[in-house]
């Protein structure tokens, strides 16, 4: 990593080794606060900023990762950006569909309300789509 705390490296924990590993790297810029779930055996990394300090750059972007992927040589696949920037949000996977829900968006701090984000948006991987949540 690099001092910045920011970055698009994915490592995991093998247990057998006590050791972590390198996976891959986010196809994209170094990141972070990022929403990340396993759903069907898929990784899947959405939205985030460029920047610890929210001073710029949040955004809606996101990508799968299949390790079992027909392209060997690009496991990577982007999906649907969500209907609004958000990080710092929770990112779950129930039955088929992920749950983005809260975060903040773009601001400098002290955060204030019309930055914090009470709805959530509600993502379809068979769709590739995402539909807005009520709060």
């Amino acid at each position: 990593f690099n001092n910045s705390g920011v970055t698009n490296e994915i490592t995991y924990y093998l247990q057998s080794e006590k050791k972590w590993k390198y996976l891959s790297r986010i196809p994209h810029v170094e990141q972070c606060n990022f929403g990340s779930v396993v759903h069907k055996n898929q990784l899947y990394v959405i939205g985030g900023c460029f920047n610890q300090s929210l001073e710029e750059d949040v955004h809606p972007f996101g990508f799968r990762y299949n390790p079992v992927c027909n392209n060997s040589t690009n496991p990577w696949s982007t999906i649907a950006p969500m209907h609004r920037e958000r990080c710092r949000f929770t990112l779950i996977a129930v039955d088929n569909y992920l749950y983005a829900i809260g975060g903040v968006s773009e601001s400098e701090y002290p955060l204030i309300d019309d930055d914090l984000y009470t709805s959530g948006e509600i993502y379809s991987p068979e769709a590739d789509e995402w539909t807005p949540m009520a709060s």
